[in-house]
């Protein structure tokens, strides 16, 4: 490294108060990736999730990730010259940061485009699952990388982020009727008895993925108006650029950091795969020296559990959960079939 090409640096108010950010910068990626790493191996171990709204999710964490490790070694190197400015000019850091902050950005507007496919094809959507259209979008938001990359504090660039702060808004509203209208429909499925038992799942999940997936696009949204205010600030060259530019940092960090939170907090079969992950991690069984009797505990063990309430099922009708016992699976089933016989099972 030249070190003649660094800046002279003479520490003010100004300065201190970077490197403090700084700090908290740091904190926030700290937190990050270790849940983008959990939501990482989560993501990719289930199969309860549709291939194409799978790949999506584990771009989004992915790139979440490479973002939060940049943003850790951008910021030790901050600290470590004392520096605020200089380590965001260089180009190897730049250039990841700017592939992660436009990819991370387009999730947003390619998770709408899924739940509206999801929606319009509901019929045929649980087949469509193929490998190519995860390339190709990778392929695009690549060489978008490679453009938006040279067109910082420029007009196409504020005109770019503003393209996307208005998209959003508009994708928001969609979203929003999408989820309406899947209720509706779904509801009016058993009104007009128009539907077979597999749309009528795809709907539930379109319901069910809409009421999961909010928090995360409200969110993305942020991001996105973060990043639309600092190119304003850049481009129209308001006083405190430094300050607005950290500013937008944490705010992405922040947001970053709460999309994988909520990821695995409002998708209970994820935050029961996680929570148990971090078991077989953090947890360890110590040994112990008692002598017990173990055919005793087993027989007793089993006893309990057969006055458990052991079998889950759902109502077909409303969706809630039917937890019954083994002496009351044959009213479950007599139910199941009267449901069928008045054809509101129909296929």
């Amino acid at each position: 490294m030249n070190k003649t090409a660094m800046p002279e640096l003479t520490f003010d108010h100004t300065v201190t108060t970077l490197l403090v950010a700084t700090v908290v910068e740091m904190l926030i990626c700290v937190a990050t990736v270790p849940l983008s790493t959990i939501n990482l191996v989560v993501i990719s171990r289930t199969s309860l999730l549709h291939l194409n709204l799978k790949v999506i999710l584990l771009c989004q964490s992915a790139f979440i990730l490479m973002r939060g490790l940049n943003r850790l070694l951008i910021d030790g190197y901050k600290l470590t010259l004392m520096d605020p400015y200089y380590p965001e000019l260089l180009e190897p850091y730049r250039l990841v940061h700017v592939f992660t902050f436009f990819n991370r950005n387009c999730i947003a507007h390619i998770l709408i485009i899924e739940r509206f496919m999801a929606t319009a094809m509901v019929k045929t959507y649980e087949t469509r699952k193929s490998w190519i259209v995860h390339f190709r979008l990778f392929a695009v938001s690549f060489y978008n990388t490679i453009e938006l990359g040279q067109m910082f504090a420029t007009f196409a660039s504020v005109l770019s982020e503003s393209v996307m702060l208005f998209l959003g808004i508009g994708e928001w509203v969609i979203f929003a009727r999408l989820w309406r209208f899947n209720e509706q429909r779904y509801k009016l499925s058993f009104v007009k008895q128009e539907h077979s038992l597999s749309e009528r799942y795809q709907m539930s999940e379109n319901i069910r993925t809409g009421k999961q997936l909010t928090p995360t696009l409200s969110f993305h949204f942020w991001m996105v108006f973060a990043s639309a205010l600092t190119a304003y600030w850049s481009y129209f060259e308001i006083p405190g650029f430094a300050y607005m530019l950290m500013a937008g940092n944490i705010a992405n960090g922040i947001a970053g950091l709460m999309i994988e939170a909520l990821m695995i907090a409002c998708h209970p079969f994820l935050k029961r795969d996680a929570i148990s992950t971090l078991r077989r991690i953090f947890v360890f069984k110590r040994p112990t020296n008692r002598v017990h009797d173990d055919g005793g505990q087993q027989a007793t063990k089993c006893a309990k559990n057969s006055n458990r309430k052991s079998i889950a099922m759902h109502d077909l009708i409303n969706g809630k959960a039917l937890v019954v016992s083994s002496m009351g699976q044959d009213i479950y089933f007599d139910s199941l079939w009267k449901y069928w016989n008045e054809g509101k099972c129909a296929m």
